[in-house]
């Protein structure tokens, strides 16, 4: 049955190749479609359906008084912040980091925390940004957690920079409320940080553009359907060998499967294990599409000229010809461009507030 198959979609992919898997499974009554597979906790996204935290330019950075890194490994996730950030810092802001491991950052930091709970020192602040009486009251407290608030008051421009991994942490959905919380009551930006520049997370795409996923109600823990027995896998641009958390699972499941489809851009000893059939696809660098940029802007791009005599070619002109060989007439596209117009009419990703 229909609630026994399951796709895969890498968030990697292009929104092409992922507006059409969508587009195309969906037709065929299929809910079981992910692509935030390694988060763990939707609690906040299912509450706040539509709160949508901004994106932050790269330029912007530079603006800020005062920025906190949460969580944020921006030397590892995205280094072309650190180079804003150290002028930030040259510029005379200030820049705060809570993490529960100490991560290399590049440039001097006013204050790092490294807590084993970054919920409780965000709990802690958030009482205090509510603290209505005098500041000299503060001032005479050197607490972590005030001493942060005192700057986040005092900023006259203030972010906060979630870094990926609370994304895929237990404390997700506390972390997210917290500053959300907070950010209503400083009026500070928040930004989430991908896990790579070119990175889509649960926070972009709105499933309600197709017409059987518009009631789809709550996203789902993933290794809650994972568990439940499947008999269909279709993995796209997805090896579970590198890129999902919960392998173990996630490997027995495809050895209990019937059925199960790769498409995907490498050679790979795990997916000829576990798949009945590999459809080879162009990898990024030779892809043609579009990607939401580190600022949540949309970049198109060109890839390496594919050889003609390859026996590969774009994923997104494959998943075209499945569409056609399914017999569906409204996949009238002739070209990369036409696919991203509709994806963009069709309200397929989410309208994200630039902040800066």
């Amino acid at each position: 049955g229909q609630d026994e198959i399951f796709v895969y979609i890498s968030p990697n992919s292009s929104l092409e190749e992922i507006f059409l898997t969508y587009k195309i499974f969906s037709a065929f009554g299929l809910k079981n479609i992910s692509y935030t597979f390694n988060q763990y906790d939707f609690e906040f996204q299912n509450k706040y359906k539509d709160c949508i935290f901004g994106s932050t330019a790269l330029p912007c950075l530079e603006k800020y008084n005062c920025v906190f890194l949460i969580e944020a490994d921006v030397y590892n996730e995205q280094p072309l912040i650190c180079v804003r950030l150290n002028k930030q810092k040259r510029n005379g802001g200030n820049i705060f980091s809570v993490s529960t491991s100490k991560y290399y950052i590049p440039f001097d930091l006013d204050y790092e925390c490294v807590t084993v709970s970054i919920s409780k020192i965000l709990s802690d602040m958030l009482q205090i940004v509510c603290f209505e009486k005098n500041n000299d009251t503060l001032a005479k407290t050197d607490d972590i957690h005030v001493m942060f608030s005192k700057f986040l008051k005092a900023a006259e421009k203030s972010l906060l920079l979630i870094g990926s991994s609370v994304l895929l942490s237990s404390e997700c959905s506390i972390i997210l409320d917290l500053c959300r919380q907070i950010s209503v009551k400083t009026g500070c930006d928040i930004s989430i940080l991908s896990k790579n520049t070119n990175a889509i997370d649960g926070n972009n795409i709105n499933l309600d553009c197709f017409e059987s996923l518009s009631n789809l109600g709550n996203f789902a823990h993933p290794i809650s359907l994972i568990k439940k027995k499947k008999k269909a896998f279709v993995l796209f641009n997805l090896n579970p060998e590198y890129d999902v958390n919960y392998f173990n699972a996630f490997t027995d499941s495809l050895g209990n499967a019937e059925f199960v489809a790769s498409f995907y851009s490498f050679d790979s000893p795990f997916l000829r294990n576990f798949s009945d059939v590999i459809i080879p696809i162009a990898s990024f660098y030779e892809l043609n599409g579009s990607f939401l940029n580190i600022s949540g802007l949309i970049q198109s791009v060109d890839g390496v000229s594919l050889n003609s005599s390859t026996s590969y070619y774009q994923g997104w002109s494959i998943l075209l010809q499945l569409a056609k060989n399914f017999g569906f007439n409204n996949f009238r596209y002739d070209s990369v461009a036409s696919v991203k117009k509709e994806l963009l009419i069709s309200g397929f990703l989410k309208k994200i507030e630039k902040k800066c």
